[in-house]
């Protein structure tokens, strides 16, 4: 990973563990190695989709996004995914439409 994406996905995973550490004393809760492993994964998650999402609008960031590979075919999957359950979620053949139109027939003849 380049070091124009590092360094800021260190510097907020930094301050997302310091935050954390401070609410987790406040509220007694105990400081846990798989949450700050998940904030650093995250952390470095929101500089590299920043990126790719920037690198749309500016010409000097193509370099960049040509390391990120791996968040280009996470969000390719992201997309994919979210296609397929919207098509699925929006066809009259689909179970969670007949569910929702059968309970809230049963609903509107109980109310009456």
């Amino acid at each position: 990973m380049d070091k124009a994406l590092f360094i800021p996905s260190a510097i907020l995973a930094g301050i997302f563990i310091v935050l954390y550490a401070i609410v987790g004393f406040k509220k007694g809760l105990e400081f846990e190695q798989k949450t700050i492993t998940n904030i650093i994964l995250q952390s470095f998650q929101l500089v590299c989709g920043a990126v790719l999402i920037a690198s749309t609008f500016f010409d000097e960031l193509v370099d960049l996004v040509s390391d990120l590979n791996l968040y280009i075919l996470i969000a390719g999957a992201v997309l994919f995914i979210n296609a397929i359950q919207s098509i699925y979620n929006d066809m009259p053949f689909s179970l969670r439409s007949s569910r929702t139109d059968s309970s809230d027939q049963e609903v509107i003849e109980s109310n009456n």
